[in-house]
């Protein structure tokens, strides 16, 4: 068992008669001049156009016996996108270079092109390949995914693959289902743009995965992909696509970054409560006369058999948060066919019931666990008993998300002569005037980037993406920025620049500190020299509203004027070690701090407001600039080691 085996003659006579390759169930087809790869184990047969975008244009669940993939010709399965560069994008009808894969255990292809027209969100050099598997026995279609940088520049890109699906041939059947922190989100086609339909975008993905499901025929495709750099769930519901937006990831030259879909057709499921590459759940809650409550459990393996399979069930009421925990329920094995196990219980509750589900058992020998939620509403709405993202009666936190970003290891903080600042700038930014206060101490605003809200949310329009880069400068401001705008690897990337010796400046406004979620960065508030104490820390100052020396050594009572006024400024509290330069009345105004070798400053006034009779606002006095300047110089100062 488990070993290769040379194919006996006959089965080799039959390959060279089909034109498979030996046992892998792929081949090379010419047809009208085009070439196409074929890929069938008998469960499940597919057709790649590598001319055309290596786009699947046949997808044929046998138990279905009908072509999944969106029926008019510029659609299919599995094309290549990136957002920024506009749809369709250059690789949608690009030709692909290809190879049919020798693995004897796995029937596939492994497909790749590089972008070549150079834009902004997508330089030129980036390579693709994709492997496309469906290996002997499953009905589970697996498509690997690598990103590479062929070129010398480090470049950040977000890639987003695209599925034009047709479950059934049906297109007004189909039913899209996305995992989301305010529940299930249900969507389905629409001619044009409505709320009856649901929301095109889910910006709050909890799970990765999505489904697609004909509710007529209850058959469906699930889709389960990395939940760690799934971004945004998209369906244009117009024209029956399944998307999902990656989070941007940078590649250093000669990088490279891999993630996998897995795309598994089941039928005989009415709705889809939960996908993973284990299993694929329908759940439903039925409440009878007496008061019993009885939890029905609808599972599908979703690539080989499961065993000892357990249920816990436990149901709480949203409104009185009383909860109810069931009989454990079991299920010996559960295959490719749906299995139901159901267990209940007299609880007197029949709407507003969540369910937490929690399935363990073991595939292929090795032990698997999932949980996952579901929500019965008691009263039907739109034909189905779930909980629609029109609901705000339940809300759960999404699961810290854990990528891997580019190590530094190897190198140093090595900060330009003079010294030079990068600079992350919001709204009303300008007005703090960093640049002449740089200037004022011989240092050199080298980088801006800029805030912007768009469709793929808040960031910056630039950021060094690089450590060598990153290393170079002296200072990294952070003015008036969204919390969203500074995403997990500008986390990752700040921490390890403080950490070895960089100076980290932070000023406040209406989108920074608490208004802007700053409480919510959770790689990079370690650091702060304060607590930011959430999103209702904007404060009126307290009258006059003067700036006063504070205990730290940075400034003197000379710096400051009586008649200089600030008007409103972000409530902190101080860390163990932080310093109060200035302050008002008893709020710290300026507080330093240091964390690593590097040092931390942070401005707790802002820019808004209007002046009292005989005052000026502090960003607009003449000395402003020299006061901010000594900051700037404390925090690129040379540290001790």
């Amino acid at each position: 068992m488990g070993l290769l085996r040379p194919a006996p003659i006959f089965a080799l006579l039959l390959i060279a008669a089909t034109g498979l390759r030996a046992g892998d169930g792929a081949r090379e087809v010419k047809e009208a001049g085009q070439t196409y790869i074929d890929l069938d184990n008998g469960l499940i047969a597919l057709r790649i156009a590598p001319e055309r975008g290596a786009r699947i244009i046949r997808f044929t669940p046998k138990f279905s016996g009908k072509n999944w993939v969106h029926p008019e010709p510029t659609y299919g399965m599995a094309l290549d996108h990136f957002a920024g560069q506009g749809f369709p994008g250059e690789l949608d009808k690009a030709t692909y270079q290809h190879r049919v894969l020798p693995d004897y255990q796995a029937g596939g292809v492994e497909l790749w092109a590089r972008t070549a027209q150079g834009t902004r969100a997508v330089p030129a050099g980036i390579e693709l390949r994709k492997r496309i598997t469906l290996a002997p026995g499953t009905d589970t279609v697996a498509i690997g995914y690598t990103l590479a940088n062929t070129t010398t520049n480090a470049f950040r890109v977000a890639f987003m693959p695209k599925f034009d699906v047709f479950i059934s041939g049906d297109r007004a059947e189909n039913y899209y289902y996305r995992p989301s922190a305010k529940g299930l989100d249900i969507a389905w086609p629409g001619e044009v743009e409505s709320k009856d339909h649901g929301d095109h975008y889910l910006k709050n993905p909890i799970s990765g995965w999505t489904a697609a499901l004909n509710r007529k025929t209850r058959e469906g495709l699930a889709f389960v992909m990395d939940y760690n750099y799934l971004q945004w769930f998209y369906n244009c519901l117009p024209y029956n696509t399944v998307e999902w937006l990656y989070a941007p990831v940078s590649l250093q030259p000669g990088a490279s970054w891999k993630t996998e879909v897995k795309l598994v057709p089941f039928h005989g499921l009415t709705n889809i409560t939960f996908a993973s590459a284990n299993l694929i759940a329908d759940t439903e809650v039925a409440v009878a006369a007496g008061g019993v409550v009885s939890v029905q459990h609808h599972l599908r393996a979703a690539e080989g058999a499961l065993t000892g399979v357990k249920l816990k069930t436990r149901l709480r009421q949203i409104a009185t948060l009383k909860e109810y925990a069931f009989p454990e329920a079991e299920a010996k094995q559960i295959g490719a066919e749906p299995s139901t196990v159901t267990t209940s219980q007299t609880i007197h509750e029949d709407s507003g019931l969540t369910a937490t589900i929690q399935v363990a058992g073991r595939k292929n020998g090795q032990s698997f666990s999932e949980e996952y939620d579901y929500y019965h509403r008691g009263v039907k709405g739109g034909g189905f008993d779930l909980l629609a993202s029109s609901e705000r009666g339940y809300t759960k936190t999404p699961p810290r998300k854990i990528k891997k970003f580019a190590d530094p290891a190897g190198l140093t903080f090595a900060p330009e002569k003079p010294p030079t600042i990068f600079e992350m700038r919001g709204l009303y930014g300008k007005l703090y005037r960093s640049q002449e206060a740089a200037e004022k101490v011989g240092m050199k605003m080298a980088g801006i980037g800029y805030a912007r809200a768009s469709w793929d949310g808040h960031s910056v329009s630039a950021f060094p993406f690089d450590f060598k880069e990153l290393f170079k400068f002296s200072v990294i401001i952070i003015n008036n920025i969204d919390g969203t705008a500074v995403d997990d690897e500008m986390q990752f990337m700040l921490r390890h620049y403080v950490h070895s010796g960089g100076g980290l400046l932070l000023l406040g406004g209406y989108y920074g500190f608490g208004a802007g979620g700053w409480n919510e960065l959770d790689d990079l508030k370690e650091l702060f020299p304060i607590r930011v104490k959430g999103p209702f820390d904007l404060k009126p100052a307290p009258e006059p509203g003067v700036i006063t020396d504070g205990a730290g050594p940075l400034y003197n009572a000379k710096d400051f004027s009586g008649t200089v006024q600030i008007r409103w400024l972000h409530d902190v509290e101080l860390k163990p070690g932080a310093q109060i330069e200035a302050s008002v009345d008893k709020f710290p105004f300026t507080v330093t701090g240091q964390y690593g070798q590097g040092r931390v400053a942070a401005v707790c006034g802002t820019v808004l407001g209007t002046p009292t009779k005989d005052h000026e606002l502090f960003w607009q006095q003449s000395e402003w600039p020299t006061i901010l300047g000594k900051l700037l110089n404390w925090l690129a100062a040379e540290k001790s080691q």
